[in-house]
């Protein structure tokens, strides 16, 4: 429901309302509690950003009733394949195969009860909107620009700024979390620290919307194509079955820009030959390696890329913030009904924090394996040393990927 705006009461505060925040709200909103969420965009665009929602977000999917849901506004089809392909191009040699990645096929197996699903983070995100919708204890206001929060006896006062109205309200509240991504104003407002490297790559995002693989796609079907060639090395992955595509490729040392007539030569390489497309949307994105030096201040706290940032390749980043999210929603519902106590709050940091170090090292892990790292010399020749070399790459693929 929309925030009056007037001085509210809430048991929560939560700022940000990306999937994070989303499922942290629904957390406490399906455990009885008054919460209030604070998003200052819109949130809409066609980059998809996160593209795997894991076996284990899905079971979270699963509890809150929206598991069917999801799957039904997946753009690709429910018997679509969950491989992942390595080639020299679209349509070139194949490499290497890797089935079922991220265990995302939909069939019975005994050690989860949902697959994992391939599908664009802004579809996951409508899915979450649509259940808080329907969440009568849980206030969703768009427009709302966080701008201050102070600790008082017993709780927090928030305050934030109707963007369309230029009208400053405030909430009261028992406990304030920010979800407010990589830039968050309540990780300054605690004074919590990034710890690591900063933007130590530079990539480039583009959305193309491309005809002739809606009518002609490439063979075999697969959620991305890990194309490896010195041209173009990149990665392409089908968004939708209307020839709507994701390309990514990665910017030399130093490189922030790259004209489209260069975004063209590398879009031909990949694919093979010359193709038509549309560019629907283009994102540089920056590679960080960094973790705050501490999740929470009193009755704030951190969660997601607020707390967390590392590389996406593994598909890690928006499960790892939805999995924060959750175990910070039960145990602040503990706290809340009081059969949780300050012991229980603590370990949401002591817990999550080694989980947080472990997976920033296994992406960081993926990402020293890039496409442009698995070149080798005559690896696109139709010779007796290519076929060799196209072997060798083949075993490294599956060795490193």
């Amino acid at each position: 429901m929309d925030v009056n705006l007037d001085t509210l009461e809430a048991q929560a505060v939560v700022v940000g309302a990306g999937p994070v925040g989303l499922s942290l709200a629904i957390e406490l909103g399906l455990r009885g509690h008054d919460v209030v969420v604070f998003e200052q965009r819109s949130r809409t665009g066609s980059q998809p950003r996160a593209k795997t929602t894991n076996v284990r977000t899905m079971q979270h999917m699963r509890r809150w009733g929206v598991a069917e849901a999801l799957r039904a506004a997946a753009p690709l089809p429910g018997d679509y394949p969950t491989d992942v392909v390595f080639a020299i191009t679209l349509f070139g040699h194949r490499l290497a195969l890797i089935e079922n990645a991220f265990e995302g096929a939909k069939r019975r197996d005994e050690r989860f009860p949902e697959p994992a699903q391939w599908v664009p983070q802004y579809t996951v995100e409508a899915v979450l909107r649509e259940r808080l919708s329907r969440l009568p204890n849980v206030r969703f206001h768009l427009d709302a620009l966080f701008e201050d929060a102070v600790e008082t006896e017993g709780g927090v006062v928030a305050t934030a700024r109707d963007l369309k109205s230029d009208h400053t309200f405030t909430v009261r509240a028992d406990y304030l979390v920010g979800a407010d991504g990589a830039r968050s104003g309540v990780r300054k407002l605690i004074g919590a620290k990034m710890e690591g490297e900063h933007a130590f790559a530079h990539h480039y995002n583009l959305i193309l919307r491309i005809p002739e693989l809606e009518r002609s796609p490439p063979s075999p079907r697969a959620i991305m194509y890990w194309l490896i060639n010195p041209q173009s090395p990149a990665v392409m992955s089908p968004l939708d079955r209307n020839g709507v595509w994701a390309f990514g490729t990665s910017l030399a040392p130093g490189v922030r820009e790259i004209d489209d007539e260069e975004l063209r030569r590398r879009v031909h390489a990949a694919v093979g030959r010359p193709i038509e497309f549309e560019i629907i949307e283009r994102d540089i994105w920056a590679a960080h390696r960094l973790i705050a030096d501490r999740y929470r201040l009193g009755r704030m706290f951190l969660v997601g890329d607020a707390c967390h940032l590392h590389p996406p390749f593994g598909g890690y980043g928006m499960n790892l913030g939805i999995a924060d999210g959750v175990d910070l929603g039960w145990k602040l519902s503990a706290v809340l009904q009081n059969w949780g106590g300050e012991g229980l709050l603590a370990s949401y940091e002591q817990e999550r924090r080694p989980v947080h170090l472990r997976t920033i090292a296994e992406a960081i892990q993926n990402f020293r394996t890039l496409s442009a790292d698995l070149l080798m010399e005559n690896l696109e020749d139709d010779t007796v040393a290519g076929k060799r070399a196209r072997a060798a790459v083949g075993d490294e693929i599956v060795a490193k990927k």
